[in-house]
């Protein structure tokens, strides 16, 4: 019930975006050179291997999304035990149950899950991976668990850099369990950190191999280093009603963290408690530096949200005083405010503005595909790339969505891409570009763009919210 809304996302999400260049580089295309976001390679090598298995089949994907986040689901279960078996007293058959129902709730919302497929839900797997392999090692002092581990938080890096972060627990407990034996120290964190400096190697070598080096520091992580700066600044999306829509969630987090952070004492004594203290820490960090307020950036930091959670609902459960009361009723206020705002891409699949736009999408790509050959390249001039999907055309450049193209020519990025777009334009010569009717479209800014295009363009067909422009070499 509460995943009804995820499977039911609009079409036009960021799905298409990933999907499109995992597809081109499924194909065997370059990364970056062939198909471009600002992304680290992971999210599009999954994305190619969802293209390998399933083609284009959004039931596919999403059946094979919604069977992730089961295998997540049951992760996240396997923590709780670890908790229940060394918080004996905290963490009790009851309040585990609790927290997978809870877990089970939020990770299923289409506020946080989006439409299940991007960096945050397949990082979400490999966060409890890390935190699994890291407790097995020190229950057994096996070496390969650590080393898994740290295998986890490579992939974490290069889904998305700062989900590394969420690794500082791990790293406060080697440093404390082993800072009395340097050679102990050093070999901990070579074992978990080696994974990461392999994994590295690999993709400098894979893309200095295909020539373009920096073409992949520039797409992994250097356009997302300025794009956060941008976010901050709301230069890039309004925080207001992405907060509000975090709110549910973040009320009750807060009052719940009060009560944990009151037990400040034991953090240096109790290695349980320490943990979490740390994972705390790191969630605020996380949550800090994400630049903006997406509340599907928020995923990635539910497993830490429920753990504090159900520790203060256990000291909350043992005092039975009023403030015991107040605490579950603004939980159980959040959690059905949290189902209803849900609720809003369920009511957008069926009807309102979003269903009018895949609707008139749906009619361009039918027009775009009885009027080219299956070779042909197109342009679609607005963000994303369901215009693609639909269509069953590629791209004439490798800036699939308009609105990178946007933030380096508004924001002053210096990477030059609109020029890098239009160079591309002349060589791959596209028949059909799809253009913003109106003068007041938000990717009107990029004058660079909108007067190469006017100039090399004419109008062929018009529809609701955009045109389609011929070229006129054709």
């Amino acid at each position: 019930l509460c995943r009804l809304a995820t499977w039911f996302y609009p079409f036009n999400s960021d799905h298409w975006l990933f999907y499109y260049i995992g597809r081109i580089l499924g194909k065997g295309g370059v990364l970056y050179v062939d198909a471009w976001d600002h992304k680290p390679p992971l999210i599009f090598v999954f994305n190619a291997l969802m293209h390998l298995l399933f083609g284009g089949s959004l039931i596919l994907h999403r059946i094979f999304l919604t069977i992730l986040t089961i295998f997540d689901i049951y992760l996240f279960y396997k923590l709780l035990q670890i908790f229940k078996k060394n918080f004996k007293q905290i963490f009790t058959d009851k309040i585990t149950k609790i927290g997978l129902i809870l877990y089970v709730f939020w990770r299923n919302l289409s506020q946080f899950t989006s439409n299940g497929n991007n960096t945050e839900n397949f990082g979400i797997i490999f966060v409890l991976l890390m935190f699994l392999g890291f407790f097995k090692y020190r229950e057994t002092k096996k070496w390969n668990y650590l080393f898994l581990s740290g295998l986890s938080l490579s992939i974490l890096f290069y889904l998305k850099g700062n989900f590394v972060l969420l690794s500082l627990p791990i790293v406060v407990e080697l440093l404390i369990q082993n800072y009395k034996t340097i050679k102990k120290l050093v070999l901990n964190f070579f074992i978990f950190g080696f994974p990461l400096a392999l994994h590295s190697a690999f993709w400098v070598l894979y893309f200095y191999s295909k020539g373009a080096l920096n073409d992949f520091w520039i797409g992994a992580f250097l356009f997302s280093s300025k794009y956060l700066k941008s976010t901050w600044l709301g230069d890039v999306s309004p925080h207001a009603i992405f907060i509000l829509i975090l709110l549910p969630l973040l009320i009750p987090v807060a009052i719940f963290a009060v009560k944990f952070l009151k037990d400040y004492k034991p953090a240096l004594k109790d290695e349980n408690y320490r943990f979490l203290f740390s994972l705390f820490v790191a969630s605020l960090i996380l949550a800090a530096g994400m630049g903006a307020f997406y509340p599907y950036y928020f995923l990635i930091l539910l497993p830490s949200f429920i753990l504090i959670i159900l520790y203060s609902y256990s000291k909350f459960l043992k005092a039975k005083n009023k403030n015991y009361y107040l605490a579950i009723a603004i939980l159980l206020l959040g959690m059905f405010s949290s189902f209803i705002i849900s609720q809003k891409q369920l009511y957008n699949y069926f009807t309102g503005t979003t269903k009018r736009e895949i609707t008139g999408f749906q009619a361009i790509g039918d027009y775009i595909k009885n009027n080219t050959k299956k070779n042909d390249k197109i342009i679609v001039y607005t963000y994303g790339a369901t215009l693609y999907r639909l269509a069953e055309r590629n791209s004439a450049s490798r800036f699939v969505s308009a609105s990178v193209l946007l933030l380096d020519e508004r924001e002053g990025y210096g990477f030059n891409f609109s020029q890098t777009f239009i160079d591309e334009i002349k060589k791959n010569k596209p028949k059909y570009c799809v253009f913003p009717k109106s003068e007041d479209d938000l990717y009107m800014q990029n004058k660079k763009i909108v007067n190469y295009i006017k100039e090399n363009f004419t109008e062929e067909k018009v529809f609701d919210e955009f045109v389609v422009l011929k070229n006129k070499v054709f």
